[in-house]
């Protein structure tokens, strides 16, 4: 969403929308960030050094997406998919191993 409202108004000042739907996104990468942190709490370094990556390419996302063509924002998001992909993969693989 913001990607497109870049777009369309890159000339024109940023209007409230805009800055409400930045602040929407800025809020859901604080709670990603905020929910890995707990996760990691209970991994290794590796797992952690790695929601902190996530963290960190989801606020570069963040920055990137006013500047970034639409048909540009798959792109944008492809090191943060493969980063939560194989963290996904972790966690499946954890929760299959613990008794029940």
């Amino acid at each position: 969403m913001i990607a497109r409202a870049g777009e369309r108004e890159r000339a024109i000042n940023i209007s409230m929308a805009d800055t409400m739907m930045e602040l929407d996104a800025a809020t859901a990468v604080s709670k990603v960030a905020a929910l890995g942190t707990y996760l990691a709490n209970f991994q290794n370094e590796n797992v952690r050094y790695q929601y902190t990556q996530l963290s960190r390419t989801l606020e570069k996302i963040l920055s990137a997406a006013h500047t970034t063509p639409p048909s540009e924002i798959d792109k944008l998001f492809e090191p943060a998919d493969q980063l939560f992909t194989r963290m996904n993969d972790d966690c499946v693989k954890t929760a299959k191993a613990a008794p029940l």
